[in-house]
C-alpha cells in the first residue's frame, strides 16, 4: 500500500474510528522512539569507558530528566513529519 492510499483511507475514516486509529497510532511511535532510545543507550553502553559521553555521565550521577511526555510528543511529531516527508519524496 503506498502512502497516498493510506492517507487516503485515514482521512476516510468516521470520527470513532480515526480516534481510535489515532490512539493505536500514537502509541505505536511512542513504542517506536523508546526502541530507538534503548538502542541508542545500547550503543553508547558500548563506548570505551575511558571516553564516556555526556549522557552517560549525566545519567550516572543522576542528573538526566527525561523528556516529559509533551516534549516527547513534540520531538515524535516533528520526527513522524519528517519521515512523512521522506516517504513522500521516494
Amino acid at each position: 500500500m503506498s502512502v497516498e492510499e493510506l492517507e487516503s483511507v485515514v482521512s476516510g475514516l468516521p470520527p470513532a474510528k480515526l480516534a481510535r486509529f489515532s490512539q493505536w497510532f500514537e502509541e505505536f511511535a511512542a513504542d517506536q522512539w523508546d526502541r530507538q532510545i534503548e538502542q541508542t543507550m545500547q550503543a553508547v553502553s558500548m563506548l570505551p569507558s575511558s571516553a564516556p559521553t555526556t549522557t552517560t555521565r549525566q545519567v550516572a550521577v543522576g542528573r538526566f530528566e527525561p523528556l516529559s511526555l509533551r516534549k516527547r510528543d513534540e520531538v515524535v511529531a516533528v520526527s513522524l513529519r519528517e519521515m512523512r516527508d521522506l516517504a513522500l519524496a521516494a
